[in-house]
């Protein structure tokens, strides 16, 4: 399969349950997917449905991120600071 995965985002009604949706997305599969091929080599090819509220908490690299860029900020805002003392 390689390096071909993306995030992709679907926004649903408000009465609607991601679980709801499993049978249509299965149904998708078979009409968009070769799932045989992907069984012989032992793949598989699944979809997560992670409210986005809490997806940054789901991607490790989006904290990672999200610390690094806050050290940064800080160290240009200190830079800053001290050169107008």
């Amino acid at each position: 399969m390689g390096n071909e995965r993306f995030w992709s985002y679907v926004k649903l009604y408000p009465d609607v349950q991601p679980e709801s949706l499993s049978e249509k997305i299965f149904a998708m599969q078979l009409r968009h997917q070769d799932l045989e091929f992907w069984e012989k080599t032992g793949k598989e090819l699944h979809y997560l449905f992670v409210p986005l509220t809490s997806s940054h908490n789901f991607n490790t690299d989006a904290k990672n991120k999200s610390v690094m860029l806050a050290l940064l900020a800080f160290a240009v805002i200190f830079t800053a600071v001290m050169n107008y003392i």
